[in-house]
């Protein structure tokens, strides 16, 4: 990204690159080391916590990179960016140790991966989740990516775009977590179809109306709310389902 000058070369290094080290990293894998390491009863509470506590970084990295590429530059931000992901490495010996722990075997794990998609495409409630994902991508993604040049062109401070952002995170802290408790105790996929119908409704009315430094906030706190709740209801929903244990590869 930082030595790129097509807009090519960019999204390899954008979006192939930084979306391969994130499918290695990020929720997906945070979710499997949790899963692992706690009981069924405590699972949907245990991966709202562990999606709250990942959502902090988003209210520190937010304004640190309005910062760093308001004095430094964009490029500048990245090296800055590096260092927190040399940081975050030792993280992954202490997660690998969830690998020594024993789990229940099954006739059904050893398949292969044609057998696993043509099972999983076979299962209406995989079909469901996986196009409601497409949502939840329009949702999320657009506003990090597009909600900061939108407040530019409204006429509002930059610096506005990261402090939503930082809001976002940390309103998902309570959200995670609130929804993985809500998880334990009501039926995953009418709290995830909640989900998507407030946000809908929390996009549509915040771009019906001229945003204001406000409005920007209460929608960043309302989205907050929102965010990563769906993280364990999912991975909660995809545990508790018999159908679905066969998929594993």
């Amino acid at each position: 990204m930082m030595i790129s000058t097509s807009a090519l070369v960019f999204t390899i290094g954008a979006g192939l690159g930084i979306g391969l080290a994130l499918s290695c990293t990020a929720s997906s894998m945070t979710m499997t080391v949790t899963s692992r390491t706690v009981s069924a009863a405590k699972r949907s509470v245990a991966m709202g916590a562990v999606s709250a506590a990942g959502s902090l970084g988003l209210v520190i990295a937010s304004p640190l990179a309005q910062t760093l590429i308001s004095t430094a530059g964009w490029q500048m931000a990245l090296i800055g960016f590096l260092g927190l992901v040399a940081v975050m490495l030792p993280a992954a010996i202490f997660a690998g140790r969830a690998d020594r722990i024993e789990i229940e075997k099954s006739d059904d794990i050893q398949q292969s991966i044609g057998t696993v998609v043509q099972s999983a495409l076979g299962h209406s409630g995989f079909v469901v989740m996986a196009i409601a994902f497409f949502v939840c991508g329009l949702q999320l993604v657009f506003i990090t990516t597009h909600l900061p040049n939108y407040l530019s062109i409204c006429g509002l401070d930059a610096s506005l775009g990261a402090t939503a952002l930082a809001i976002i995170g940390l309103f998902n802290v309570i959200g995670s977590y609130g929804f993985g408790w809500l998880g334990g105790r009501y039926p995953k996929q009418l709290l995830l179809g909640g989900i998507y119908i407030v946000r809908s409704i929390a996009i549509a009315a915040y771009f019906t109306f001229p945003a204001t430094p406000a409005s920007t906030m209460v929608f960043a706190a309302v989205m907050g709310s929102l965010w990563l709740g769906v993280v364990p209801l999912v991975n909660g929903w995809w545990r508790s389902c018999s159908a679905c244990a066969s998929w594993r590869p």
